[in-house]
């Protein structure tokens, strides 16, 4: 976070960051314009499929069969692949290789659900694929098609029906729970990080948790718990972690990098795979 100009009080932000998110993509969407999605030779969703495995892969317990192995060494490769079409590319920002893999893939995670009848599931899919310029598939196709023509057809009472494109809410869950997920745990997280980004050395306690609590309108006991479910996947850093790597002298930008490798080396480790001093990925001699 920017300090402000002396004498000068700095705004807090008014919204969250998925709102100012969603701002930020449809401004990007209407520059794109009619520019093309496509990545050359490069295809998202083959990518996007192995990459599919490979995290499926880091959730089994069991130790890696051959054809495991292969997934991850065939990841290995596309990644290579991936990071040179990602380099070359000059066209539309949310058409870049990278960010069409991730969407690819958000889709991949939906298609169970989709395919068991979550029509709110496949309005996901669709604006991922609007807004970083992907061909959709034809499963994630027909299934748009047909829930579009029940609602054209009066076959469907209309768009919101759970046979046509359903309600954001889930049906039995606490509107205010949804909300606090899908908001008030990622702008927590962000204005935390924003603190300690700006005083690496002030201690994460109850004051802190205030602190941050002001900034999005929480109490700090919530706060807190909001922070730790958020980070109880392994996706996002621990605090702690962020605090004591910034003290190094590291920016944020790269102790949030470093913890996304780490991460990865750690469950390619569990797979029995590492990168060499040469940066190859290599199985590991478990004799």
């Amino acid at each position: 976070m920017k300090a402000a100009p002396e004498g000068v009080a700095m705004a807090k932000p008014t919204k969250s960051p998925s709102e100012r998110a969603s701002a930020r993509l449809v401004g990007l969407i209407r520059k794109t314009g009619t520019q093309a999605g496509e990545s050359g030779q490069f295809d998202p969703w083959q990518h996007a499929e192995i990459e599919f495995k490979f995290r499926a892969l880091q959730n089994t317990p069991a130790p890696a069969s051959e054809a495991d192995k292969a997934v991850v060494l065939e990841y290995s490769r596309r990644e290579d692949i991936e990071n040179a079409a990602d380099n070359a590319w000059a066209g539309p920002l949310l058409h870049r290789p990278k960010f069409q893999v991730m969407a690819a893939k958000k889709c991949l995670e939906k298609q169970k659900d989709i395919e068991s009848g979550d029509g709110f599931s496949v309005m996901e899919s669709v604006a991922q694929c609007a807004a970083h310029g992907l061909v959709l598939p034809a499963w994630l196709a027909a299934s748009f098609i047909e829930r579009y023509e029940r609602v054209l057809s009066g076959a469907s009472k209309g768009w919101g029906e759970s046979d046509a494109f359903g309600s954001v809410v889930p049906k039995g869950q606490n509107i205010a729970r949804v909300v606090a997920n899908a908001k008030f745990k990622p702008w927590a997280y962000e204005v935390a990080l924003e603190l300690l980004a700006d005083h690496p050395q002030r201690p994460i306690d109850a004051g802190f948790f205030e602190d941050v609590g002001e900034q999005i309108g929480r109490k700090s006991t919530t706060v807190q718990a909001l922070i730790k479910h958020h980070c109880s996947d392994g996706l996002f850093a621990p605090l702690k972690y962020v605090k004591d790597e910034l003290l190094t002298g590291k920016t944020l930008e790269e102790v949030v990098s470093n913890w996304g490798h780490i991460q990865h080396e750690l469950s390619l480790k569990k797979m029995d795979f590492e990168h060499d001093s040469l940066g190859n990925l290599v199985e590991i001699d478990v004799k």
